[in-house]
């Protein structure tokens, strides 16, 4: 039988890490114990290996998944002390955590490295005079600018409203712009607008002419077989030709 001094790792990185598993399975030996005197037949451990534990480095609670991954954490946060609580989600394409702590939920990958600002959600107040909802999308590099929504509530019974900070954008709406030269005068003239896949049921449209003389240079506009991907513009001018523009908007409810 061998001497204990020669079952020891030959060098000083493989003795620190067992050292170091050794106090990481002690901690969690100890918040096991605990735990189980604190809250006795309230959480039980599951036979797969997941299990709920006290952090012996401070006062959390801690929750693992079965291969022994960190997935929630309860207890004080790192930047302030306050209350905070955090879960591990999806893992692909990135590994991402959740945070709900002071009022803000954050939203970021694991990797600090992946993106310069995280997704977040604020409530924020004075107390007197409004109540504001602000939801960011983050940013990717430090120079792009984040997409915003704002939701505000004034007091005195001001009407709410809403203000957003970005290209707004949805899938049952679109407009845009055509330009028509008529074939002759008072004669109307046509134009085709394609490729709007849009969702809904029914489809609407509008068009108006860009014209400082309307109902006497331009006298009619119109739109007609609207459908989810397509329109026709018309145009009317009188006296000479001229290339008009005709902006409108298809709607699908």
């Amino acid at each position: 039988m061998g001497r204990q001094l020669d079952q020891l790792p030959t060098d000083a990185t493989s003795l620190a890490r067992k050292i170091a598993r050794l106090e990481r399975e002690m901690r969690e030996l100890r918040a096991s114990r605990r735990l189980a005197a604190a809250t006795a037949g309230l959480i039980q451990t599951a036979a797969s290996g997941a299990r709920i534990a006290l952090d012996g480095d401070g006062p959390a609670l801690l929750m693992y998944s079965d291969d022994g991954t960190v997935i929630a954490r309860l207890g004080p946060d790192e930047e302030d002390g306050g209350a905070g609580f955090w879960v591990r989600g999806s893992q692909e394409p990135w590994p991402l955590l959740a945070y709900l702590y002071g009022g803000e939920l954050r939203w970021r990958p694991v990797d600090d490295n992946a993106v310069a600002e995280g997704a977040s959600a604020v409530y924020d107040t004075d107390s007197n005079s409004y109540a504001d909802l602000i939801l960011s999308s983050g940013r990717v590099f430090s120079g792009d600018v984040p997409a915003q929504v704002v939701l505000t509530t004034d007091s005195g019974g001001g009407p709410p409203h809403a203000a957003v900070h970005a290209i707004l954008q949805a899938d049952n709406w679109a407009i845009g712009g055509a330009t028509i030269t008529p074939t002759a005068s008072n004669t109307p003239t046509s134009a085709g607008i394609s490729g709007l896949g849009l969702k809904g049921n029914a489809f609407f449209g509008f068009a108006t002419p860009s014209t400082a003389s309307p109902g006497t240079a331009v006298t009619g506009v119109g739109m007609t077989a609207v459908t989810a991907n397509s329109a026709t513009l018309w145009l009317t001018r009188a006296g000479t030709p001229v290339a008009t523009t005709v902006y409108w908007m298809v709607i699908g409810l």
